[in-house]
């Protein structure tokens, strides 16, 4: 069993950065929570966390996108960032604000951001945020 106070007391986190990052432990299938006993245990689930990237396209493209350094940066306006990805055959425009970011391609178009970023947005986030 995981006890987080005690874990706490030998990092010097606080309990909300303890439960945090017991959820993001558990999301990545390493930590569970038994529900009868209350606690946290060690885990690992039996499948390859490399693999759950295969299943995400967009990421996918973004990470061709950047390895193609297709990604530019453009002009910056108040808390506006302008940014550039090559597409195909055609340079979509990616608004980075802190209201959202919104991008030129179709995908974007036709969804909104309802379903998520498009892989221009990631390629774009993940250009500033140094994954290139």
């Amino acid at each position: 069993m995981i006890d987080p106070s005690t874990l706490g007391r030998q990092t010097g986190l606080s309990d909300e950065a303890i439960r945090g990052a017991l959820h993001a432990l558990g999301a990545r299938g390493l930590v569970g929570f038994d529900l009868g006993a209350g606690a946290y245990f060690h885990r690992e689930l039996p499948f390859d966390l490399s693999l759950v990237e295969a299943l995400q396209p967009r990421l996918q493209g973004a990470r061709k996108l950047l390895a193609g350094n297709n990604v530019r940066i453009g002009e910056k306006t108040g808390d506006q960032l302008e940014v550039f990805v090559a597409g195909s055959g055609v340079e979509h425009r990616v608004r980075l604000t802190p209201a959202g970011a919104r991008c030129t391609c179709p995908w974007f178009s036709k969804h909104q951001g309802q379903r998520g970023p498009c892989k221009h947005v990631l390629a774009a986030q993940m250009f500033l945020d140094g994954e290139n």
